[in-house]
């Protein structure tokens, strides 16, 4: 499997390096059927030697794709159910645009998707985030430096 993986390090001034995941295991699965979201903890060692840990939330198209019978990319898959392949083709898939959990103090880009809680987040304004999450279900709200532009809620 081949993510491209981009690490960002702020010091006095930003720098941005792309790496390559060598190996990845999935540390644990959250499947939540009321909400339709599969989270899925990653342990990746990259390229550079370093490892780290992201979460990938399945939710929408994804999930429906995820759990439906027999799908493009998976003849002969049961429906309402999933394997490991499964879970890396979607993950792979959606890599790019995968909202990530919202973490503190940390450095964010336009364009990044988070979620918290329910509900998914894209920066609108890259900055670094506060202590506090977003909580908004609506519009927009400032943590830290970031602005988060509320996107979706994932269910009630």
């Amino acid at each position: 499997m081949s993510i491209s993986i981009t690490k960002s390090f702020t010091t006095t001034t930003e720098t941005t390096t792309t790496v390559t995941a060598t190996a990845v295991d999935i540390l644990s699965i959250l499947e939540d059927v009321g909400t339709s979201t599969v989270q899925v903890v990653c342990h990746f060692t990259l390229s550079d030697s370093t490892t780290m840990v992201k979460t990938y939330l399945i939710s929408s198209d994804n999930y429906t794709s995820l759990m439906s019978a027999a799908p493009s990319w998976a003849s002969g898959k049961p429906g309402n159910d999933y394997r490991k392949a499964d879970l890396w083709f979607i993950i792979t898939y959606m890599d790019a645009d995968s909202p990530a959990l919202w973490v503190a103090s940390t450095a964010y880009a336009v364009d990044d998707i988070v979620y918290y809680g329910k509900n998914v987040y894209t920066c609108t304004t890259a900055g670094t985030s506060g202590t506090t999450a977003p909580t908004v279900t609506s519009g927009t709200a400032t943590d830290g430096t970031v602005t988060w532009t509320w996107k979706e809620s994932l269910g009630s």
